[in-house]
């Protein structure tokens, strides 16, 4: 998901129609990839301590029945041959441990955890923007951080969620100033990438999932599963720190992973049924001959 529109494409549509760019400005946003994170932090990644609270069956279960393998080899693949060929050689071998042991299918609550702590405890002050891939992993979330000594002190640290099923009086909290010496923390889905701006956002972790609409064949449906989200929305998500003061991202997944991700999210009506396609057509009302023009 952008707001950023690609003039480019948009005016070859309309035969090579005039553009007038008007350049904006965002600060500086410094990233931080899990192998920084990593090392700074002294988190160590191990087979159990990647599971989340509600159960490793629920996670990307159908996505891992639905999308080929490849994919989750394919990134695999580019960390094993990074720690190969000494690319992470400036970093400790607890952080290339941690690497080999990294689960590409987890969300990563208790990383998330360690991140939020470490920011809390020696960065500056700003609230803190937790990009999460739906409802129920937000609420999973806030309820083991709620359960933290640090995260879970009000006196220190403001939670709060965000969401599109919320009603919008709780939306409306994210946009206001916590109390003096209290850090907030939103979690969020990606309708926090563009729909809408916290200006007093400084740090942004991203999880690096979002869910995005595939195609069931087995059920013959279109569905919502967590999917790893495009290279646009990954500088999106980064952005989100930029906008009236200098920021800091902390992606938590591998540099060489967006080196595996594609460009732009694909179109969501590639994932639609034929079926539900042609009854759109034609209860719409539009005569046949212009649906060649409509559909170019």
């Amino acid at each position: 998901m952008s707001a950023t529109l690609n003039a480019e494409l948009f005016s070859s549509y309309f035969g090579g129609a005039p553009t007038i760019h008007i350049p904006g400005f965002t600060h500086p946003v410094r990233a931080h990839f899990l192998e920084d994170i990593l090392e700074r932090s002294g988190y160590k990644l191990t087979s159990s301590n990647q599971l989340d609270d509600y159960g490793q069956d629920k996670v990307w279960k159908t996505q891992r029945q639905l999308l080929p393998r490849k994919r989750k080899n394919q990134i695999t693949t580019l960390v094993e041959e990074a720690l190969k060929n000494s690319s992470f050689e400036t970093y400790g071998s607890r952080t290339r441990d941690s690497l080999v042991n990294w689960n590409p299918d987890c969300i990563g609550f208790n990383l998330i955890e360690a991140v939020l702590c470490h920011i809390c405890r020696k960065e500056r002050p700003g609230a803190v923007l937790v990009f999460m891939t739906g409802w129920d992993d937000i609420t999973c979330l806030k309820d083991q951080l709620k359960a933290h000594p640090l995260l879970g002190d009000p006196n220190r640290v403001l939670l709060l969620a965000c969401h599109g099923s919320m009603a919008t009086s709780e939306q409306r909290l994210i946009f206001e100033k916590p109390p003096p010496n209290v850090r907030k923390v939103v979690l969020a889905t990606n309708m926090a990438e563009a729909s809408i701006t916290i200006n007093d956002i400084v740090f942004v972790v991203d999880c690096g999932k979002a869910k995005e609409t595939t195609y069931d064949a087995l059920n013959n449906t279109p569905c919502l599963l967590p999917s790893w989200i495009s290279k646009a929305s990954a500088r999106q998500r980064r952005g989100r720190a930029g906008r009236v003061q200098p920021g800091e991202c902390y992606h938590l997944y591998p540099r060489y992973k967006k080196f595996a991700s594609r460009q732009h999210w694909g179109v969501p009506i590639s994932c639609s049924t034929a079926s539900r396609t042609t009854s759109c057509r034609k209860c719409s009302g539009i005569p046949e001959d212009d649906w060649s023009i409509r559909w170019k």
